[in-house]
């Protein structure tokens, strides 16, 4: 109204006299006229590291030579590392259990299930963690002697939400819903979803990527579904597939657009052309394994080593992790893997004596101890 106003007063006067807009012409003498640069603003400085021991819950303690329970942060994304013992003359783990809680500053958007690896050879747990810090035993060996929190890695902000293929739902409520968030070279994956009833299809496209977040070569992971592990794979056409009719978990799937270092084979393993070359490569202080390997004669065995780690990229204290596994053709397997300071990545455990291939994408660690 202010300007209107003025305005008005400013057409009716006829006294005052009406000051000169015009631009003066260009000055021919050569000298620059005085312009204001438009600036942009600096970039973001990325946050510090957030380094934090885990406190564990009574009846818990790290286990001996092996990481020690920690949480790494790096802007959005955080990482569980460490191993937890249970000792079994303790009262036995029971769904519900809580084994640890989260600094604030690391809580998550929604309910993330995850499977991780235990004491209880080829058993996996199933392990949430929930938009208040907790970190919930839901579902494994009622005595497991450890539990790995190798493999939990999720953003906290919820990335670009994925479109579900063939008629597949999220899971909704408490949980996060399919997507994926893309941090420089890291994409990392959320969500918990369903199958439409009645599909029971092996590999069917089930989410599909955008070209930014399409890996080089195939990726398998070993994720939670309903009391179980179960395979999602992405494959060149950066479609997930995945073998079951469960409801299954996208959280802990995370990989590197980066092309990374390969690994040097244990004596008796091989590349399987179904997956990735044996690679590792880093996000700052995250260290991301990849690669799919077979026995180069018979199938693979417990004790075997599979490769071994550049001295510079190996763990400063051995880790464990679940892994996806092929068995009889049965892509709903996993297997146990050990990764030990002088960067040799062991086959520690396996549900059957006929495996074939194995899959090393859900390796995953902080490069130091804090």
């Amino acid at each position: 109204m202010r300007m209107l106003f003025a305005l008005g007063m400013a057409c009716s006067s006829t006294d005052e006299p009406v000051p000169d807009t015009t631009l003066p012409e260009p000055s021919d003498t050569g000298t620059p006229s005085t312009q204001i640069t438009p600036t942009t603003p600096p970039p973001r400085e990325p946050a510090p590291p957030l380094h934090a021991t885990l406190v564990l819950e009574a009846g818990l303690a790290a286990e001996p030579g092996h990481a020690e329970p920690q949480l790494l942060m790096q802007d959005d994304v955080v990482l569980l590392d460490g191993v937890i013992a249970h000792d079994p003359a303790d009262p036995p783990l029971v769904a519900g259990d809580v084994l640890t809680v989260l600094p604030e500053q690391a809580w998550p958007h929604a309910v993330l299930p995850f499977n991780v690896a235990t004491g209880s050879g080829a058993q996996m747990a199933q392990v949430d963690v929930h938009p208040d810090g907790s970190v919930v035993y839901v579902d494994g060996p009622s005595t497991p002697g450890v539990v790995s929190l190798g493999g939990i890695v999720y953003s906290k902000r919820p990335g670009q939400r994925l479109g579900l293929l063939d008629k597949g739902v999220n899971v909704g409520g408490d949980y996060a819903d399919a997507s994926a968030a893309l941090h420089d070279d890291l994409v990392v994956m959320a969500g918990f979803v369903l199958p439409p009833e009645g599909t029971s299809r092996v590999a069917a496209p089930f989410v599909e990527l955008s070209e930014a977040m399409r890996p080089d070569a195939p990726r398998h992971f070993a994720v939670h579904k309903d009391f179980d592990a179960a395979q999602a794979s992405i494959l060149d056409d950066a479609i997930w597939k995945h073998i079951g009719t469960e409801a299954f978990s996208l959280s802990g799937i995370a990989y590197s657009l980066d092309g990374g270092t390969a690994l040097t084979l244990g004596p008796d393993a091989a590349h399987n052309l179904a997956g990735s070359l044996p690679r590792v490569s880093h996000h700052d202080e995250i260290v991301l394994v990849t690669g799919t390997m077979r026995a180069r004669s018979g199938p693979l065995v417990e004790g075997q080593l599979l490769a071994t780690l550049p001295l510079d990229e190996a763990p400063d204290d051995t880790r464990i992790f679940a892994v996806q596994l092929n068995c009889n053709h049965d892509f709903d397997s996993a297997a146990r893997v050990d990764v030990y300071p002088d960067g040799d990545i062991v086959l520690a455990a396996l549900p059957s004596d006929v495996c074939g291939f194995v899959s090393i994408d859900n390796i995953r660690f902080a490069k130091e101890q804090y």
